[in-house]
């Protein structure tokens, strides 16, 4: 080290000082060096060479706890925001948001326990199930959870840090048709996501142009390798027996990417109608179906 290096080491060490937080109970130790009064080690060093001694200060080692656990609290609440903001983009509306395994195995899962098995699974081994582009075909009868199913497996996935998005293919067509010169754009943010599940698959308009868009998604989803979940009303032999070409390409494609979950159960929208409206219809005077 020549000396003008060495004066600059000097200049900054002295600089230090001004870096390094100061209390009352500080003192200095036999060798003259600036000690903590709380945790008692060193707040200042000596380093010699051939060109002098240079004292440069340092942080003691409460001061680096206490500068980790600001790096620490500051690292969780950058993680919280990014995964309000996964979470925002996911779900559109807000009711989907706060649907998690927990919620769903106190109110929605009595008649679902092989499916939520499996979604649970699913969500606590996504890493694996990404890295392999596998995802799930959710059949069932109207209200029976499959929606509230994907979205409980959405959050999970989401607060592991991962991107989502929840949408349905009228959505999805409506997009692409107010903004055709971006439709491969469009496409490709799709694509983006970590999980994309695509809502009550068959509630789209049938016309050439919405098939060609539903079987356009399904195809780059599975040929880009990411996971996809779909939830429909049909049934696997509405797709095995189906007599149009559309139908049979998108089951065929489907499933190469999709394992298909059968969902059984009461339809749960009645039951929580029936149980949040007995007030009311008895003041009304209404017969509830039992």
């Amino acid at each position: 080290m020549n000396t003008g290096i060495f004066e600059l080491v000097r200049n900054m060490a002295d600089i230090s000082k001004d870096n390094i937080s100061h209390n009352s109970s500080d003192y200095r130790n036999e060798d003259g060096l600036l000690m903590c009064g709380k945790c008692h080690t060193a707040k200042q060093i000596r380093i010699s060479n051939g060109l002098g001694v240079i004292e440069p200060y340092v942080d003691c080692e409460c001061e680096k706890l206490r500068k980790k656990h600001e790096d620490e609290l500051r690292a969780e609440h950058e993680r919280r925001e990014y995964i309000h903001k996964l979470r925002r983009k996911c779900f559109p509306p807000d009711s989907f948001r706060k649907m998690s395994m927990k919620t769903f195995a106190n109110n929605d899962g009595q008649g679902l326990a092989y499916p939520f098995k499996v979604a649970r699974n699913y969500a606590e081994h996504f890493p694996q199930m990404y890295e392999k582009g596998i995802g799930f075909t959710f059949f069932g009868s109207v209200g029976v959870g499959k929606s509230y199913l994907a979205a409980c497996i959405a959050n999970s996935v989401i607060d592991q840090g991962y991107s989502a998005l929840m949408t349905d293919f009228p959505t999805i067509i409506n997009r692409i048709q107010s903004r055709f010169e971006g439709r491969e754009e469009y496409i490709a943010e799709l694509m983006s996501y970590s999980l994309l599940i695509i809502d009550d698959l068959g509630v789209e308009r049938c016309t050439e142009f919405a098939n060609e868009i539903v079987n356009n998604v399904v195809e780059h989803r599975c040929k880009c390798g990411k996971p996809l979940i779909v939830t429909t009303n049909l049934t696997p032999d509405h797709f095995l027996k189906s007599q149009v070409l559309h139908e049979r390409r998108l089951y065929s494609r489907l499933f190469e990417c999709s394992l298909p979950i059968n969902c059984i159960g009461d339809d749960r929208r009645m039951e929580i109608f029936k149980d949040n409206f007995t007030e009311l219809a008895d003041i009304l005077g209404l017969e509830m179906s039992k």
